[in-house]
């Protein structure tokens, strides 16, 4: 256990917690290591977490910066951080009140407010040049919950409304998956009278809708809402286009 712990959570935990664990994920590798006959010396071996979708590889993160942040979320503290956003020539500092730390698409997105403000802002780690912790109590705002802001679709990049009620024709190919797997808690799928099966579910209008949809190519036809069958139509038209030469 304390093997699979140290291989898949470490990074995930604060680096006080790690220090604190160190002996005890050395002894777990020295235990293992004596009993290499032993079925449970190799359980590590056998199981793997693999992400679904194109494999990238980790950002890199100061470890500094990392040790400040993870100091600042567990102490509830203040940091002063340097930040460089995506395509700026230089980076800017803010005073942050770190309230979640969430691994999406092997990124570490740090949810924060900035200075005295209520507002709930996205920070993404390997963006942050410098993170220096502060003495000052950390502003949380009332009532915020890490799960209900994840629930929300706020990480997945929301594009329109909070959630819409997504009806689209999907192959059954496709639809195998979605019966073991749901969308939603509310999908439902039907049979349609040209063989397809029709999903309809009450999903987050994000960026990863979007990606879902277009990976699966003519799989999935969307049907409603209209303008996301417009948006996904312009899309397939401008790619059949740019491949015509």
């Amino acid at each position: 256990t304390f093997e699979l712990l140290r291989q898949h959570l470490a990074d995930a935990l604060p680096r006080s917690t790690v220090r604190t664990l160190d002996g005890y994920f050395r002894r777990a590798r020295e235990v293992l290591g004596q009993n290499p006959d032993a079925k449970m010396a190799r359980w590590p071996q056998k199981v793997r977490v693999v992400p679904r979708g194109m494999p990238r590889l980790k950002p890199n993160v100061d470890k500094r910066v990392q040790e400040a942040v993870y100091t600042g979320l567990l102490e509830e503290r203040r940091l002063t951080v340097s930040y460089q956003k995506r395509g700026a020539s230089e980076p800017v500092s803010y005073e942050v009140s770190p309230l979640g730390l969430v691994l999406r698409n092997g990124a570490f997105v740090l949810l924060c407010t900035f200075w005295d403000y209520a507002e709930i802002n996205q920070m993404v780690l390997h963006r942050m040049r410098s993170a220096e912790l502060s003495s000052k109590r950390a502003n949380r705002p009332r009532g915020f919950d890490i799960d209900a802001y994840i629930a929300a679709g706020h990480v997945d990049f929301v594009r329109g409304p909070k959630v819409v009620r997504l009806t689209a024709l999907v192959d059954r190919r496709a639809a195998v998956v979605l019966h073991e797997s749901p969308l939603a808690p509310d999908q439902k799928l039907t049979a349609a009278r040209d063989g397809r099966e029709r999903l309809t579910a009450t999903v987050a209008d994000t960026t990863e809708l979007r990606s879902w949809i277009r990976g699966h190519g003519t799989m999935i036809e969307v049907l409603r809402p209209k303008a996301l069958r417009r948006e996904i139509a312009a899309d397939a038209a401008a790619l059949a286009a740019r491949y015509a030469g």
